[in-house]
């Protein structure tokens, strides 16, 4: 549009084509163009906050018509989707989730300097995590001492996942432990079954 559009020109905007035919030196016309991207980027940035916040609300909505024992079902099952099935950094001020595993059990997460092994999930500084790979006591027997196959990777999560769901559930009142069972029924079966996999070596 014209830059005094609304208040004094009324005119309609120009089109990309005529002022490529118009503008002297190609790059203004770029620097259009980049301009227009931008402009672009931002209204899908402003978007993606929007629908963002909008769920926002809609959970806190959810959250506020549970009662006390539904809010307790509620958090307790995000807990073990978002925080033990979801393999994540071990630092408690990162937590970036993890999913890029390239075959070496010596992990660097890719939001911080944490270096951690694949086996066990210890966190191993900021500078190496081989040393505890090559004698990690999670690590079984056949394991090679960095390498692994993406199939030892997902056995050895499942594995960890199902001992730390036991765990927590243990911790749970019984009423909000069979809530969590049931909304679960799913993930669970299919982390059992993974497991019993594991454990037979199919």
């Amino acid at each position: 549009m014209c830059f005094k559009f609304p208040s004094e020109c009324r005119a309609p905007g120009f089109h990309a084509g005529d002022l490529a035919r118009h503008l002297p030196v190609e790059e203004d016309l770029q620097a259009l163009l980049k301009a227009r991207i931008d402009v672009m980027n931002q209204q899908k940035a402003s978007e993606l906050e929007d629908h963002f916040q909008q769920r926002v609300n809609e959970e806190l909505k959810r959250l506020l018509a549970l009662d006390e024992r539904g809010r307790k079902v509620l958090m307790a099952r995000k807990h073990i989707e978002e925080e033990i099935l979801q393999m994540r950094c071990p630092r408690c001020d990162c937590r970036r989730a993890f999913y890029d595993f390239d075959g070496c059990f010596a992990l660097s997460c890719s939001a911080c300097t944490c270096k951690f092994c694949g086996w066990c999930l210890a966190d191993c500084g900021d500078e190496d995590a081989h040393q505890n790979v090559a004698r990690c006591s999670e690590k079984p027997p056949n394991a090679g001492t960095y390498f692994g196959s993406s199939r030892d990777f997902k056995d050895s999560h499942n594995k960890r996942c199902k001992h730390k769901v036991s765990v927590f559930l243990a911790s749970l009142e019984r009423e909000t432990r069979a809530a969590v069972r049931g909304a679960l029924a799913k993930q669970l079966r299919e982390l059992e079954a993974m497991t019993q996999t594991f454990r037979m070596g199919i």
